[in-house]
């Protein structure tokens, strides 16, 4: 299965990483699997959110589960062990992408 993260880089600062939610659970990641849920909130993090010094990379990757793709991504970068992986059907990223397409653009 194909999954989808949002990772932003900052030119300016020299950072990079993944985008990540606050949830009532904690800071998550979310792995996409719907290109259009994946635009939408790419694009409100690009008009929105990011700093002139920042942009919004689209990485993928291969994996049969969720949690085969959590566990891979925590041992490239162990900092995100506490870090919660929802999919884009979780009912928390669901209601946030609707949220997002009924404001609309600034």
């Amino acid at each position: 299965m194909q999954y989808s993260v949002l990772y932003i880089i900052d030119e300016q600062e020299g950072l990079e990483n993944f985008l990540y939610l606050d949830t009532n659970r904690g800071l998550a990641v979310v792995l996409f699997e719907d290109k259009e849920k994946l635009d939408v909130v790419a694009q409100t993090i690009t008009d929105k959110v990011l700093k002139p010094s920042q942009s919004i990379k689209v990485i993928k990757m291969e994996y049969s589960s969720i949690e085969e793709a959590a566990r891979e991504i925590v041992e490239v970068w162990p900092t995100l062990s506490d870090v919660a992986f929802l999919t884009d059907s979780d009912p928390f990223v669901t209601e946030r992408v609707a949220s997002l397409l009924q404001e609309g653009p600034e």
